[in-house]
């Protein structure tokens, strides 16, 4: 019996032995499992780590790369300004001089041109060509003839130019159309003989207002130089004027008109009379306005 008891006791004892090295074997690759995620786990935030330096990295490229940009666009708006500078520079040196006036220029929409000064306009096809289209040159018959006030007016539609032209600032004007597609000119004497008391003489100045309507500046013959008038609007296909009755401040008189978009830009004359002085002072009207005149004015042939 007591060998019996000692060989199950032993056998008990090796069975314990036994579970308990498995046990301990199972930890042992239990704790080797936890080390490689550890040590994984370690890796990975070494490598976010990483990422976002080289993410921060990026965004102060990034950065670097708006602000090039942001002065590249700077210095392009700078070179085209210079650019813009040397075409008129090169196109003045290009051009026969005229005297009385300084060179303007005008980009046209086709890519040409427009050059004009105080007795011509011309037409130059590119910026660097030596040949030009005389619209309009004040020196080349027997009297010397000059443009009045404002500059040269283009159409809406880009092809027609308008332009008064007359032996000087005070004398009576001639209203010039120029169709730059095909170098057709019309030449317009414009009187519209309204009253005794308002009778009209001459063109001072001119702008389109619409493809089919020019407004224009007809001066006051009692008027005493620098002369100014008032303004109607030239229908080119009807040929009429019709007045356009504009509140005026201090009873002035229109010496020149522009259209800048919705508005109408005129330089009014207030007259000293007993006195040899006159003050001139900028007013304007909407667009809108003009119309509203022009469809409660009085409509008669233009009279040329």
């Amino acid at each position: 019996m007591r060998k019996a008891a000692w060989i199950v006791s032993l056998v008990l004892f090796v069975v314990t032995l036994t579970f308990a090295i498995m046990m301990v074997n199972q930890n042992m690759r239990l704790g080797d499992e936890l080390n490689e995620v550890t040590h994984s786990h370690h890796e990975a935030m070494v490598e976010a780590h990483a990422a976002n330096r080289e993410i921060h990295a990026l965004h102060d490229l990034v950065s670097q790369f708006e602000e090039m940009a942001l002065e590249a666009q700077e210095n392009i708006a700078e070179l085209q300004g210079q650019n813009a500078d040397l075409e008129q520079t090169i196109l003045h040196l290009r051009t026969p001089s005229r005297s009385f006036a300084s060179a303007q220029v005008m980009r046209l929409d086709d890519g040409r041109y427009l050059k004009y000064g105080g007795n011509y306009i011309h037409i130059h096809e590119d910026i660097f060509s030596r040949e030009y289209t005389v619209v309009f040159d004040g020196l080349l018959g027997d009297e010397w003839m000059f443009l009045h006030n404002s500059s040269p007016s283009i159409s809406p539609c880009g092809n027609l130019l308008v332009f008064v032209v007359g032996w000087g600032e005070d004398w009576d004007g001639t209203l010039n159309i120029y169709d730059m597609c095909t170098g057709e000119a019309q030449e317009i004497e414009l009187f519209a003989h309204w009253d005794e008391s308002r009778t009209q003489s001459g063109a001072a100045d001119a702008a389109w207002l619409d493809e089919d309507n020019i407004l224009v500046v007809l001066r006051l013959i009692r008027s005493r130089p620098p002369r100014g008038g008032t303004m109607y609007a030239f229908d080119i296909r009807n040929k009429t004027l019709t007045s356009i009755d504009i509140a005026i401040p201090r009873n002035g008189q229109i010496l020149s008109v522009q259209v800048v978009a919705d508005n109408v830009h005129m330089t009014l004359l207030e007259d000293v009379f007993n006195a040899d002085a006159f003050y001139t002072f900028p007013h304007s009207i909407t667009v809108e306005e003009a119309y509203r005149l022009i469809s409660i004015g009085e409509t008669r042939p233009a009279g040329y």
